[in-house]
């Protein structure tokens, strides 16, 4: 009797090892007649290095009762026949999956939800299996359950080894960005399986988004397989790749109705008999949507089923489908702008009415491919026109000229120069003409894609000066009227096309200084300046081959704000040097750049978007009672945009020279007209002289 009852405690303790509420493995074990099981609302993790190996028909975990939590960092590894990796048997657990878990034994399913709802499973980890009917993922009777799969899946098994297997599985979510391969010989390894053994009602409404690619080397592996399997949606962005005979992408074998396929990705099958989709009697209203930029290669196969091709709005891509038994195929039409699509017979000729057995689908779904680099960065190449403007006028000399070099690596180069002058050049005369100036600008953009925006722009502006206290200021608005020539290019075809339009722009000015002043010689100025512009721009439409580009109307805002802070020298030739530098907080108010390019939205937005600016400069100025002038370099930086500004002014004062000049010529001139004058008298006194001298020599000839 003590002895049973030792028995009896001793397993007492072991099963209370085994079935524990929330417990942690941390050593590496081997079992040969039992698993880590939890019965319900229990956590059980496996820690990160550490491996669980199983024999006989033992599971590496074994989940029932609902409501737990497994986290599993390490390995699993069974060996034996039946020998699950984690089996669910109750609701609502929730599973991750980071280390591995491999499988060796005949139908041992790495992962094996039965009769088992609404559990979350997220794998990371890598599961391969390598026997005989044993599925990476086995769903039976079960339905609601959420599985994001990023690890890959991997089969070598000899045949049925499928990725997943859903018998009687309905509404499950699978999401997979990792990648599926079955490679085991004479395989019949599928990617997906659609199945009705458990009680003949198949698995229905389920929806799956592949993202990752499925690989399949061997005979008779198909991508999905759907021998009972209705209503399900299959959204495939990833790659579908078979090599083997019968080999098919989609494979609709029996009491399959509609399915919905969505393809983006590719489709590409290469052995004998393969087919992208093969569909067999009985299996009708499937439908595959095409959309964005597929890629298909190898043949349909309708089997004069029904079955619809449904073409999408925002297929960009044209594509030729060669496809077998269409008589029953009907094509949706929601293509936009100027795509079309015709079906062929087998010898390319026009079938409108379907009559013909095999023949092609070709869609001209070819979207006009459009960067749109003018319109994503004119904000900020607005921005350096107004800039530009504003610090030419700003530096109070007369008139002055200025040339800027941008260049935005891998992006484009922009080349603005110009000229602004004051009216009044009379420094001693006060009136508003003093205020007032005039400039021109000459900007163009050139895109390493092959666009161009050029523009010529002609500028009306008048500066106001501010004194307060201690502080100087200006306020300077100005008004302006634009020529633009803008080229944009349609990639795909490599065309380009011109537009020119005018439109306007009026931009705003504002800065406040304080100097410190040294002494004669030395002086400190900071300065707080903001500029505000707005730029109205014109629709305008761009007929190219393949289709109409639609720009349409906009006002475009911009805005910067900063400081900078300047350092005088004056040396006592009268050479005046200042090294300053400055940042500045530049963004674009407006919205985004309404693009339709063939009848599709392509919106585009502005890339200065609450930008950093750093600039530094270095100017040398002389003024005299003579000539003055002015020589100035900066370098900027706005997030990777370069620009290098140089600017060369002459003062009114080299005029006044040229005024004085002209008194002393026309002085000159009245000098020797006066000379002249004085010679031809000098010659009337020599001839009166000479006259008197004949007229002496008369008299004395007379008296003798």
């Amino acid at each position: 009797m003590k002895k049973i009852l030792g028995i009896i405690v001793i397993g007492f303790f072991l099963s209370a090892n085994l079935l524990a509420d929330d417990y942690t493995i941390s050593e590496n074990s081997t079992s040969t007649n039992g698993e880590n099981t939890i019965d319900g609302s229990d956590s059980l993790t496996l820690n990160s290095g550490i491996t669980i190996t199983t024999s006989g028909d033992n599971e590496g975990i074994d989940a029932s009762g609902g409501d737990n939590t497994i986290n599993q960092l390490g390995n699993i590894s069974t060996t034996g026949n039946s020998g699950y990796g984690i089996r669910l048997q109750g609701d609502s657990n929730t599973l991750d999956i980071l280390g591995t878990i491999t499988t060796a034994g005949v139908e041992a399913y790495a992962i094996y939800l039965r009769s088992s709802d609404s559990n979350t499973i997220t794998q990371s980890g890598k599961v391969k299996t390598t026997n005989y009917t044993s599925r990476l993922y086995m769903i039976e009777n079960s339905e609601s359950n959420n599985i994001t799969q990023s690890g890959d899946l991997e089969s070598t098994g000899v045949k049925w080894s499928h990725g997943y297997y859903l018998d009687n599985a309905d509404t499950n979510t699978i999401t997979q960005t990792g990648n599926i391969t079955t490679a085991g010989t004479s395989a019949r390894s599928h990617g997906y399986f659609f199945d009705d053994v458990s009680d003949a009602s198949g698995s229905d409404n389920n929806t799956i988004t592949q993202k990752g690619d499925i690989t399949l080397t061997e005979n008779n592996n198909k991508g999905y397989y759907f021998e009972s399997g209705d209503s399900n949606s299959i959204t495939q962005s990833g790659t579908i790749t078979t090599s083997g005979t019968n080999g098919h992408g989609y494979h609709f074998f029996s009491n399959s109705d509609n399915n919905t396929i969505t393809l983006t990705g590719a489709i590409s099958v290469s052995g004998t008999n393969a087919k992208v989709i093969k569909v067999e009697s009985g299996n009708d209203n499937n439908t595959l949507v095409l959309s964005e930029e597929p890629t298909i290669t190898g043949s349909l196969d309708l089997g004069g089923e029904d079955f619809v091709i449904s073409l999408s709005c925002n297929l960009k891509k044209d594509l030729t489908i060669e496809i077998e038994n269409k008589t029953n195929m009907s094509v949706t039409d929601n293509l936009c702008g100027n795509d079309r699509y015709e079906i062929l017979d087998s010898s390319s000729n026009a079938d409108a009415d379907n009559s013909e057995t095999d023949g092609y689908l070709r869609i001209y779904g070819e979207d006009l491919d459009i960067n749109s680099h003018n319109k994503k960065y004119r904000t900020e190449i607005f921005l350096s026109k107004l800039k530009n403007i504003f610090n030419a006028v700003s530096n109070d000399i007369e008139q002055i000229v200025f040339d800027t070099n941008q260049k935005r690596n891998g992006i484009y180069k922009n080349d603005l120069s110009g000229v602004v002058g004051y009216f009044d050049q009379n420094e001693k005369k006060e009136n508003n003409l003093k205020h007032l100036f005039m400039g021109y600008a000459k900007q163009n953009a050139t895109f390493d894609n092959g666009e161009f925006s050029g523009t010529k722009n002609m500028v009306l502006g008048y500066k106001q000066d501010i004194e307060i206290k201690k502080f100087k200021g200006s306020i300077i608005p100005i008004v302006g009227i634009t020529y633009n020539n803008f080229k944009d290019l349609e990639t795909e075809a490599n065309q380009i096309k011109e537009k020119k339009n005018y439109s306007q722009f009026v931009g705003i000015n504002s800065k406040v200084e304080k100097q410190k002043i040294f002494n004669e010689n030395n002086s400190l100025t900071l300065e707080i300046q903001s500029t505000f512009g707005i730029h109205r721009l014109p629709k305008y439409v761009t007929n190219f081959t393949e289709g109409d580009l639609s720009v349409d109307d906009a006002i475009d805002q911009v805005l910067s704000a900063g400081f900078s802070a300047k350092y005088s020298k004056k040396f006592e030739n009268g050479f005046v040097l200042e090294p300053y530098a400055g940042v500045s907080y530049n963004n674009t108010l407006s919205n985004d750049v309404a693009i339709i390019a063939d009848g599709e939205n392509k919106e585009a937005g502005h890339v200065m978007n609450g930008v950093l600016a750093k600039h530094a400069g270095l100017s040398l100025t002389k003024h005299t009672d003579n000539i003055s002038f002015s020589l100035n370099y900066e370098h900027g930086d706005q997030d990777g945009l370069k620009e290098n500004t140089f600017g060369i002014s002459f003062s009114k004062k080299l005029q006044k020279i040229i005024k004085e000049n002209d008194k002393l010529k026309q002085l000159a001139e009245e000098v020797l007209k006066e000379n002249a004058v004085k010679d031809d008298l000098i010659i009337q006194l020599i001839k009166e002289n000479q006259k008197l001298k004949n007229e002496n020599k008369i008299f004395k000839k007379n008296l003798d």
